[in-house]
Order: structure tokens, then sequence, then C-alpha cells
């Protein structure tokens, strides 16, 4: 009895006094029997008492962690498992996260269905973490066109667009990233004007060369290692034509229509067209290139393209 505090023993006491008076009332004080009643009246009381305190902290245990998860930083995952249409098992899930410092939410889960004696029990465990803004986990990192560009294009939208200066130059729009490609990432562009002084549009690919360690050249064709572009509809590695009618021809395209490159985790180069794959062009790439675009007699102006 001694997690009691003192008006729960205090509580106790006038339980025990309650029992004692009823019991003599209905008794002689020499009944020994009566007097053991009391006793253990008194045993049962206080036993019940104690149930009754411990229920009374877990309830106000409960409600410290209701009051907690009902905060600002809390992360609430939910999941449902149940048997389709064929009797295979899925589960479904969702989770909500309210802490704004967090900035990506992950989760790792395994579902598992044993065969028992009495029917089939379905296990799933999981990792659920949140990823804080001021965390070491690297976040997304949008894709620019570096300022040391060509010397007629011109950088905008916080170096997400890129125009030609002069029109009537057909070269000297050479762009790169700001930053290297993740491999299976794409970099696209969209071509947002187009001239029409010349038969020939656009060029985009990839290099090994970094913007600031590069002297850009006036046409990446004259680049000769390092490189590989496609133009027309050709490949070409360090200005040397390796891939003829490769694709779709870049001459052709329209204002509103989109290019783009991707180095797969295999080393292997693809160009895409309004996001159409148009094969493998190359491989064996070095780990490590940035994005090319070119601004190529007709394409005047593009502007990057986050993924979809």
């Amino acid at each position: 009895m001694g997690c009691f505090s003192q008006r729960d023993k205090a509580f106790e006491r006038t339980l025990c006094e309650i029992v004692r008076s009823f019991v003599r009332s209905k008794s002689s004080g020499k009944d020994r029997d009566t007097l053991a009643s009391m006793n253990i009246w008194c045993l049962v009381l206080s036993f019940l008492l104690l149930i009754a305190v411990g229920t009374i902290a877990e309830d106000a245990s409960d409600s410290t962690c209701e009051a907690r998860a009902s905060s600002t930083q809390t992360l609430n995952l939910f999941i449902n498992s149940k048997k389709d249409e064929a009797g295979e098992w899925f589960t479904t899930f969702h989770a909500s996260k309210t802490d704004p410092r967090m900035t990506n939410v992950k989760l790792n889960m395994t579902q598992a269905v044993y065969k028992c004696s009495n029917g089939e029990a379905v296990h799933i465990k999981g990792v659920i973490r949140g990823d804080t803004a001021n965390s070491s986990v690297q976040t997304f990192n949008r894709l620019t066109f570096h300022p040391n560009c060509g010397t007629n294009a011109a950088i905008s939208d916080d170096g997400r667009s890129a125009q030609k200066i002069k029109l009537e130059d057909g070269l000297n729009g050479v762009l790169l990233t700001q930053r290297p490609l993740r491999r299976n990432e794409l970099f696209e562009v969209r071509l947002d004007k187009k001239g029409t002084k010349f038969s020939h549009s656009l060029g985009i690919g990839v290099t090994i060369y970094t913007p600031d360690s590069l002297t850009i050249p006036d046409h990446m064709w004259h680049l000769k290692s390092g490189n590989w572009m496609m133009y027309h509809s050709n490949v070409y590695v360090n200005g040397a034509e390796t891939v003829k009618n490769y694709g779709r021809n870049f001459n052709e395209l329209k204002v509103g229509d989109r290019v783009g490159v991707m180095v797969n985790k295999l080393g292997t180069l693809h160009f895409f067209v309004n996001g159409v794959d148009q094969g493998p062009a190359t491989s064996n790439l070095p780990g490590t290139v940035h994005g090319v675009f070119e601004l190529y007699y007709n394409a005047a102006k593009g502007t990057i393209l986050d993924p979809s």
C-alpha cells in the first residue's frame, strides 16, 4: 500500500471503518469469524482501491500522450490489410506529418502472410522516418543554367531559362547545367521561341567538363573531346557523327516541344523528344557529366523543366 498518496490512505482508512461499523452492527464482538471477515473486507477494498488508482494513473498517462500527439511535431501512419477478390492479401496505408520542419517522409515496409492451423496471419513491419529541413539528407536540387555560358545567350528566370541576344547569330549559345546530372535524371528543356532564318535548330547533350573549368566554345561540335551531343537527327561524340538518323529531327521541332537527355544507371546515354525515349545512343559514359543545351541557329529560347 506504500504507493498510495496521503489522500488515498485516508480514503482507505475510511473504507475500513465503514466495513467495521457495518459488521459490528450485524454481529457480536465475540464472533471471531466476523472479526476475521472485517480484515478480509479491508484487504479487498484496499486492493480495489489500488486498481482504481492504477487506472487513474494510466488514464492520466494516456491523456498526456494524447496531448503530445496533438502537438505540431507528429507523424501518423494508418495501415489496412485485407484480401482482394482473388483471395490475395494486400495492404494499403497513408501517412501524414504535421511537423513544419520535416521535408521528407520515408517509409520502409514488409508484409508476410503465414499459414497457421487456424487460418492465416499477416505480419507487417516497417520503419518510418521524417527528415527535417536541417538534416544532412540531401534535398532536391533543381537544375539551372550556369552563368558561364555562350556570349550570345542571356539567362533569366533564376537560371531556368535562356534566350539569344542576337537572333541573326546562329552560334555562341552553349549553356551547361550548374551541377552534374544524377544517373537516371532527365535533363529536359522546352523550346519557347524559334526563329526562321536558318535551316538548323537546337542541340542537347552532356559533357565531362564543368562550367567553371571550360572555356565555352561557340559550338559544342567544335569541342573535340569529352562531349556527347545530338543535332538534327544524328548523334555526335567529340564532334564526330557516330549514329545517323538516330531519332526525331530537331530541325522540325515547334515552339512548345521538349527535348531531353539522360544517362542511366548503367552509363548508357538516351535522348528524348516530348518525353519519348529515342533509344540508346551510346554507352560507357563516365560517372560525372553536366547537361548541355545549345541555342543553335533557329533555337531562340529554352526553359528547363522539372521532372514530372
